[in-house]
């Protein structure tokens, strides 16, 4: 699922934060998943997205997290 799916079900989210995986440091790889983000939705949880490859999609949803308790915002 596209993150622009994911923002029209659940909305904007409230905050959000990137990391860069250890796959950006393998050598001559093109591969995805070198960087991902996480929003964070008040009420809703914690959904990550991932880059995609060349010629993929970018921001792909591969992990949610479901909280009803979420506060909207990182730690």
């Amino acid at each position: 699922m596209s993150r622009r799916q994911v923002d029209s079900l659940i909305g904007q989210p409230d905050d959000e934060t990137g990391y860069v995986t250890g796959k950006a440091f393998i050598p001559f790889s093109f591969g995805g998943d070198s960087y991902r983000t996480e929003a964070f939705d008040k009420g809703e949880g914690q959904p990550t997205y991932s880059r995609g490859s060349i010629g993929a999609e970018p921001n792909q949803l591969i992990k949610m997290e479901v909280n009803p308790a979420a506060t909207g915002f990182s730690k």
